[in-house]
């Protein structure tokens, strides 16, 4: 019986960490997607002034590529957290469920 209390609590702290790792992981790459967009945004001012016409169309290009990929990143991690935060809930119902079950168990070897 000790062993199925102390599987259950470290699962759903195995979880939460992962979703917190999940989660501080999207900031970062907000914060970093952030910071290269205002980059971009500065330099590309610069590059106008210098840049044809042919080389512009390319780096809009690559900057697109770069937002797009960006994206997918963004779109995996929400899923990634949504699976996450799924899990996370099943493991609460388990416990909650074991936790019933060894009250149960308790109360009919007391009585």
């Amino acid at each position: 019986m000790r062993h199925l209390d102390a599987l259950v609590p470290a699962s759903s702290a195995s979880l939460r960490t992962e979703l917190e790792l999940a989660q501080a992981e999207v900031r970062s790459l907000r914060g970093e997607r952030d910071k290269l967009k205002a980059a971009l945004q500065r330099n590309l001012g610069h590059q106008l002034d210098r840049a044809g016409n042919a080389e512009l169309v390319a780096r809009i290009d690559e900057l697109t590529a770069i937002s797009r990929q960006l994206t997918v990143e963004r779109d995996a991690l929400r899923g990634e957290k949504a699976d996450l935060e799924k899990r996370l809930e099943e493991a609460h119902d388990d416990l909650a469920a074991a936790r019933m079950s060894l009250r149960d168990r308790i109360r009919r070897e007391n009585t």
